[in-house]
């Protein structure tokens, strides 16, 4: 219960208002989108569960588009009559 309270809370939630006036707000909100997949992982290495396929895309999907939120796009203007 200590780990839960220190871990989970205190130190989680001292690093995200760190994290809100250093970086974007989209790019702090992708830690929302991370957090299964690290939980998925934990779960497989320490409690020995078993990971499906489902979860296999899933986490591909998540962190497809945790990588388009963090890469910049430069956008290339348009020739004028085109």
């Amino acid at each position: 219960m200590m780990g839960l309270i220190v871990f989970g809370s205190i130190i989680a939630f001292t690093s995200f208002n760190f994290l809100l006036k250093e970086v974007s707000p989209e790019k702090v909100a992708t830690n929302t989108y991370v957090n299964p997949i690290i939980a998925l992982i934990l779960g497989w290495w320490i409690l020995d569960e078993h990971i499906t396929l489902q979860s296999i895309i899933a986490a591909g999907i998540l962190l497809t588009g945790v990588y388009f939120i963090n890469t910049k796009r430069i956008l290339k203007p348009r020739g004028i009559g085109r």
